[in-house]
């Protein structure tokens, strides 16, 4: 059922799967966090399928903005590197205390964001009488928004028509940033009883954060590009509608590298970057819906790539997590068919935010109380701040 309410919205559903997992199943939260991003894992795969099939709300365009997903992916898996070391070195209490304090932030910024869109959609007046209601509630249409039209400019028709379509080369991409990180995974080993590497010895630690510089390197020249794009369009006189980035070279920046640290929060707090993510694409302008498409393919490159390391590092036990992935896609199925019948039913959005909200607020009560008889057990055992040596401990 988490998966199935958390997948469709972008949100992995690691917030409620963790405790869950420390509540019914009895893990520790060192053993939950990477048996959650594996459950995440099984209803990403699901929740792509079924998003590489639908169109953009208003635009000509799929569904998935592949301008913001190429800017938050590389950033986002060099994160999740030092994300695992932080988780296996990290005492547990200190983990589950950062969880709660990201998801505190972040269902209040939700919480402002669905008010908002609830008083637009449902307080304030009708639109006119006859006037057909679009799905966001706006004046979009087919007959109305640029990217069906063609401009004077030769450059920008080439992008419309190139963002009309999947791009192939944005996958190329993502391909290419996880295989890199992952290579480096591999090279490195882990803590099982054959590695190429030394746990914890220098070249170690040089290959596991070669793709660090390498992933900076790739975001920073396609957000050149992104907002090349950006302002060729504005020089074209098009005129963005709501539910569009604005792209500007210092959002670009800023975004693209906030992503790190949302990589760093979703591979050591078992959390799905969604979670982390989904708040500031709506910031930059993204449609809701848009955006939770954007945040669901997010998350099956950071759950993927979090759990070969989980798995490497010894933090992850192949068994379960094969059995709950399974789970974790046919509820993934489910739900996104669930949540898109009720779209295009209701033509309202509101409700996905609120859908949000709701997981972040359960997901933060839960985990107060974890975090609190996680410190309890540390403080009477005299281990507050004990560091723990990730290539030798394992979780239980």
């Amino acid at each position: 059922a988490t998966i199935m309410f958390a997948a469709p919205v972008g949100i992995g559903g690691g917030g409620i799967l963790v405790p869950m997992y420390m509540f019914l199943g009895g893990f520790s939260a060192h053993a939950a966090i990477p048996l959650s991003k594996a459950t995440i894992l099984g209803g990403a795969l699901a929740n792509n399928l079924m998003n590489m099939q639908r169109r953009h709300p208003f635009a000509n365009r799929p569904l998935l903005d592949y301008d913001a997903i190429q800017l938050i992916v590389p950033n986002l898996l060099a994160g999740t590197i030092l994300g695992v070391f932080v988780l296996a070195t990290t005492p547990a209490w200190i983990i589950v205390f950062c969880i709660v304090v990201t998801l505190g932030y972040n269902a209040y910024t939700t919480f402002q964001k669905t008010q908002k869109l609830y008083t637009q959609e449902v307080v304030e007046p009708a639109q006119s009488k006859g006037e057909e209601k679009s799905l966001l509630g706006g004046e979009q249409g087919e007959d109305k928004h640029w990217s069906f039209m063609e401009v004077q400019d030769a450059e920008v028709n080439q992008i419309i028509k190139a963002e009309s379509e999947h791009n192939l080369w944005a996958w190329g991409l993502f391909a290419l940033a996880e295989g890199i990180v992952l290579a480096c995974a591999v090279i490195k080993g882990g803590v099982q009883d054959e590695q190429w590497l030394e746990c914890g010895g220098l070249w170690y630690f040089v290959v596991a954060l070669i793709p660090l510089p390498i992933m900076v390197a790739i975001t920073w020249h396609i957000g050149t590009r992104v907002n090349g794009r950006y302002e060729a369009k504005l020089r074209a006189g098009i005129t963005l509608q709501a539910g569009e980035a604005e792209w500007t070279l210092s959002s670009v920046r800023l975004y693209s590298s906030l992503a790190i640290l949302a990589g760093v929060g979703a591979g050591c707090l078992g959390i799905a970057a969604g979670l982390l993510v989904g708040p500031m694409l709506l910031q930059v302008g993204i449609d809701p819906v848009v955006s939770v498409a954007c945040t669901g393919c997010m998350i099956l490159f950071t759950a993927s790539s979090t759990s070969v390391q989980y798995f490497l590092l010894g933090q992850l036990k192949l068994d379960y997590a094969l059995f709950y992935a399974l789970f974790g896609f046919a509820a993934g199925i489910t739900g996104n068919t669930a949540l898109h019948w009720a779209l295009a039913k209701y033509k309202s959005k509101w409700f996905v935010l609120g859908l949000l909200l709701v997981l972040l607020i359960v997901s933060t009560s839960l985990l107060v109380y974890l975090g609190v008889e996680d410190l309890f057990t540390a403080v009477g055992s005299g281990n507050v701040f004990a560091i723990r040596d990730f290539c030798h401990d394992r979780p239980t």
